[in-house]
């Protein structure tokens, strides 16, 4: 009911829970949850700002970076050695 509320998944709830992020307890295999606790939660995630997002890359014109081409050319060389048994 709170991932639907939220618009999240119960995986991200469940965290939240086992984190002590958002208060509750468990009656045997369910969580409790009582509604004063959700709405504190909102409230302090709606007075915190949104973390700024990270620069988008234009993948069809900006060159991938240094990591994807290390691990390209390794993954190249790696094919090389088993098809031909030379380096």
């Amino acid at each position: 009911m709170i991932a639907e509320r939220w618009g999240v998944s119960t995986t991200l709830v469940y965290d939240l829970l086992n984190h002590g992020t958002l208060p509750g307890f468990r009656l045997g295999k369910l969580w409790r949850v009582r509604l004063a606790d959700v709405e504190a939660v909102e409230s302090q995630s709606a007075a915190k700002p949104a973390p700024p997002l990270p620069e988008a890359r234009d993948a069809l014109h900006d060159p991938p970076p240094a990591y994807c081409r290390e691990a390209t050319s390794a993954a190249q060389i790696a094919r090389m050695v088993r098809l031909t048994g030379k380096p």
